[in-house]
């Protein structure tokens, strides 16, 4: 017995494109259902391509203005920081103005009262013969020569302090009858020699011009009339010329 095998009849599909101008013959596109399975299949993929795209573009525009917000709220802190940095920067330069213009009004003044220190002034209130001569004296059994600057006035005349500083000594004066040492504090000091009494004590203060003895005329004591000059720097005599400004 024969037997026969059915064939399965395929389904088709035909697409008719019917065009409205006189005279055009209809169009038929046949598809079978394979190919019909095939183009639903593509255009899912393609659909699903799509979406994932779309997806994807705003996920990464939802990156971009993430990004975007944390750069500018950066950029944001980044520019208190340095509106911060230069507020802080001027009140620095204020204060180091400040502390410039004190360091050098500091410096000024001690520059003024290191001048007023020295001992350049004139060591006595008016006009006097002048004579520069040296003494020896004993120093530990060795004899040693001091320059010394020999001044002779009358009455009316007074010793005075040639620059500012302390007394550092009032006292007996072997060869001249009294004497002052005052010490201007940047290693100079100031010996003053005559026959008067000293006006001033030991540790009293004093500035340039302060009246230090009273030189007057006496026939019995020659040295009340003159006035012994010296100066030390750094504890060794030296010419008292090199530094006493002399005018006239």
């Amino acid at each position: 017995m024969e037997s026969r095998k059915k064939r399965k009849r395929r389904k088709n599909y035909v697409l008719l494109v019917v065009s409205d101008a006189p005279g055009d013959s209809v169009k038929h596109y046949r598809f079978t259902k394979a190919r019909i399975r095939f183009n639903k299949i593509l255009l899912s993929i393609l659909l699903l391509v799509l979406v994932g795209y779309i997806m994807f573009s705003a996920f990464r525009n939802m990156v971009f203005v993430s990004r975007e917000e944390v750069m500018r709220d950066t950029i944001t802190e980044l520019e208190e920081a340095n509106a911060k940095l230069d507020e802080e920067n001027q009140e620095l330069a204020e204060k180091v103005n400040i502390l410039s213009e004190t360091v050098n009004q500091k410096v000024d003044a001690e520059k003024e009262q290191l001048k007023k220190n020295m001992p350049t002034g004139f060591p006595l209130s008016g006009t006097a013969d002048m004579e520069e001569i040296t003494e020896t004296v004993q120093v530990e059994d060795e004899e040693v020569t001091r320059d010394l600057i020999l001044f002779k006035a009358g009455d009316g005349v007074s010793v005075v302090a040639s620059g500012a500083g302390s007394v550092l000594l009032a006292d007996i004066d072997s060869v001249y009858g009294y004497q002052v040492q005052i010490d201007h504090g940047n290693g100079y000091i100031s010996i003053y020699r005559s026959g008067t009494e000293p006006k001033v004590k030991n540790g009293d203060e004093v500035t340039r011009g302060t009246l230090l003895f009273e030189m007057e005329s006496d026939d019995d004591d020659e040295n009340a009339s003159r006035m012994g000059y010296q100066i030390m720097k750094d504890g060794e005599y030296i010419k008292p010329t090199e530094v006493l400004e002399i005018n006239g």
